[in-house]
This record gives structure tokens, C-alpha cells and sequence, in this order.
């Protein structure tokens, strides 16, 4: 069967990466506007990105996943179970492989708007415009995707009151996330805070679970990483082979590239924040939106604390990142309610397309 026979990135395959990107953004900018909306057909965007998921052929993550699904089982495998099993079920066909694995994510996330009732093309349109880059790079996508389509699943239930077997359905979504990839832990315990109702009752129950959180992750984090908990992704060789000290400072305070990947997650973000704190969107938005947002704002406090616990940035972008897929479902329902202020959204996307720009001229020069 036909399979990828490219084996290491070139100026052409980049190219072809940043062609399929501003293909997709530049054609959906040009329909984008309030009268879009409630449109079903969203399937050109979805298969696009699909597309770009699967041919994302510049250096990093894809190569290496190549590599590990061409290579014959063996005995200590870093990888999930299903991952695993998918590999030899797939007769290690890497395209096939891809397509499963991030096909199947952006299917999900598709299906996580419709369940919520929003416009799926301009949702898939602020995901995909932002976070390409973010949502390609590795299989972690997928378990996201698991995650948040059963915890929408969930706050859909509990707001509507509707069956509890689909509440059932929605948790066990977000526990088997975890069998996709470990790091899903995380949100898996964030979710449990951000589904407690925000009020001046449970405000000292939010600052008592936040600390315990704080206080166990930081003492047992060694004991999960030694028992291969979160050792996925040669996460130990990145540790060892990054120095921690010249990586943040690198980060923090380096290039535009490294600004700008950071800058793409937190200037959405601050827009959200402003957005939701307008009397408007408090009276007219449901209340998942906000449940929603306090997941969003545990998880890049959890990323912060990380920042400052843990000598390494590693733990900081992995758990920024699992922030992505809920912000553009916060994004989409500010949008389709017209609470979102055209220099909001367009500040967000500009942040996003520079991020996703720069690193595909990159490779291209």
C-alpha cells in the first residue's frame, strides 16, 4: 500500500507545508464574518486540516515518529499500548498511521462543536489559523481530542440536565484520554476543580484544591517520571539533553520565534479574559462558556507553577499547549454570540499566523 517515502525534510516538502497552511487560511479568511455562520459545510476546512496534519513535513516530531513506526517491536517500547497496536495493525504504514491518529483528533474536535451548537467552519477555522503548528507536532493531539470531546460531553450534560449515561459516556472519554498519553493526567484533575461553580462560597475550596494540587504534583512528580508515568516522547532524553538553565533563558528572553510560540496561547487568552469580563458576555453566554474558561485558566496556572518548580520548560509547554482546543471553543462561542470584538479575534489569529509564518519560512530560507 502506499506510504511516505520521504525520509528527511527539504526546502520543496516545507514549501509544500506552508502552501497547504496559507491555502487553508487565506480561502477561509476570505468567508469569514459574522454571516458565515450555522453553515454545515465544513468538511473542505476538516479535510484540509487533516492534510496539513499529515504531510507536516518539517523537522521535528514527524520524522522521529516515522522512524519508531517503521521500527519492529521491541521490549521497551516508550510509547501507549494503542499506539503500539495501531503501529502493527497499520502493517507500520506511516501514512495510514497519521491519518488515523490526527484525522481522527480534528474528526473529534469537529464533533466537540457540534455538541456544543457552534458553527464548526469558523471553529475549525480559529483552531487550525492559531494552532497548525501546535496540534501536528505530536500524537498528544489525539488524546486532547479523546479528552475534551468527552469533557464537553460532560458540562453539555450537567447544564442541560439530559441523561446521566451520557455523563457516564463523557467521563469515561476523559479517563481513556489518559491511555492515549499519559500527560493527560493533568487536565484529567484540573477538569474535577474547573466543574466546581465559581462563587464567593468556593472561592477558599478553589484556593485549597489549587494548593493541594500545587503541593502533590511538586512531591511526586520524580516518583511519576521514574515509573514511566509521563516518560513518553524520549521525555528523558530531553531533560538530559536540554540544558535547563540556558533553555528558559533562551525562551523567556530569545528570538521572535520563541516569543511569538508562546505569545500565540497567551494573547488569546488575554482577549478571552477581556471578553468574558464585559457585562454582556456574563448575561448572555451559558454557563459551560465559563467552565470552560476556568479549565483554561487552571491550566496555564498549573503551566506557571511548573515553570517555577521544575528546573526544566518541558513541563511548562506541555501543559500550556493542552490549553489550545478549549480556547477555540471558548473563541467560537464569543464569536457566534457577537461578544467578540473584531480586534480581539483578529488580534488573536495575527499572533497565531505569525507563530505558524515564522516557522514555516523558516525551513523554506
Amino acid at each position: 500500500m502506499f506510504d511516505f517515502t520521504i525520509t528527511q525534510p527539504s526546502q520543496i516538502s516545507s514549501l509544500f507545508c506552508c502552501i497547504v497552511y496559507y491555502a487553508i487560511v487565506i480561502i477561509n479568511w476570505q468567508r469569514f464574518g459574522y454571516e458565515i455562520r450555522y453553515q454545515n459545510r465544513y468538511w473542505p476546512i476538516l479535510i484540509g486540516i487533516i492534510l496539513y496534519a499529515v504531510t507536516m513535513w518539517i523537522p521535528g516530531d514527524w520524522f522521529s515518529y516515522q522512524e519508531w513506526v517503521k521500527t519492529p517491536y521491541t521490549l521497551n517500547e516508550d510509547k501507549e499500548a494503542p499506539y503500539i497496536f495501531l503501529r502493527t495493525f497499520l502493517n507500520h504504514n506511516y501514512l495510514l498511521f497519521r491519518i488515523v491518529v490526527w484525522g481522527g483528533a480534528a474528526f473529534m474536535l469537529s464533533l466537540a462543536f457540534r455538541l456544543l451548537r457552534l458553527d464548526v467552519k469558523s471553529g475549525l477555522f480559529f483552531f487550525f489559523s492559531m494552532f497548525a503548528l501546535l496540534f501536528s507536532y505530536a500524537r498528544v493531539s489525539l488524546a486532547m481530542a479523546f479528552f475534551f470531546l468527552g469533557y464537553c460531553l460532560v458540562i453539555q450534560v450537567i447544564e442541560e440536565k439530559k441523561n446521566p449515561i451520557l455523563l457516564l459516556g463523557g467521563a469515561a472519554l476523559m479517563v481513556v484520554s489518559v491511555y492515549f498519553h499519559r500527560s493527560m493526567i493533568v487536565p484529567l484533575a484540573l477538569s474535577l476543580i474547573s466543574l466546581i461553580p465559581f462563587k464567593k462560597k468556593t472561592i477558599l475550596l478553589y484556593v485549597i484544591l489549587a494548593a493541594v494540587f500545587f503541593y502533590v504534583g511538586s512531591k511526586y512528580f520524580n516518583y511519576f517520571l521514574a515509573e514511566g508515568y509521563i516518560s513518553n516522547d524520549d521525555l528523558l532524553w530531553k531533560l538530559d539533553s536540554v540544558s535547563s538553565e540556558n533553555e528558559l533563558q533562551r525562551n523567556l528572553n530569545g528570538n521572535i520565534k520563541e516569543f511569538l510560540k508562546y505569545a500565540s496561547v497567551f494573547v488569546p487568552f488575554v482577549c478571552i479574559t477581556f471578553a468574558l469580563s464585559r457585562k454582556e458576555s456574563r448575561m448572555n453566554l451559558p454557563v459551560k462558556v465559563y467552565k470552560l474558561y476556568y479549565f483554561v485558566l487552571f491550566v496555564i496556572a498549573s503551566a506557571l507553577a511548573m515553570l517555577i518548580a521544575f528546573p526544566n520548560i518541558v513541563f511548562f509547554y506541555r501543559t500550556l499547549y493542552m490549553s489550545i482546543m478549549p480556547m477555540s471553543i471558548i473563541l467560537s462561542f464569543l464569536y457566534q454570540y457577537n461578544l467578540l470584538r473584531k480586534i480581539e479575534w483578529r488580534l488573536s489569529l495575527f499572533t497565531g499566523i505569525m507563530f505558524n509564518s515564522l516557522v514555516l519560512l523558516i525551513q523554506i530560507i
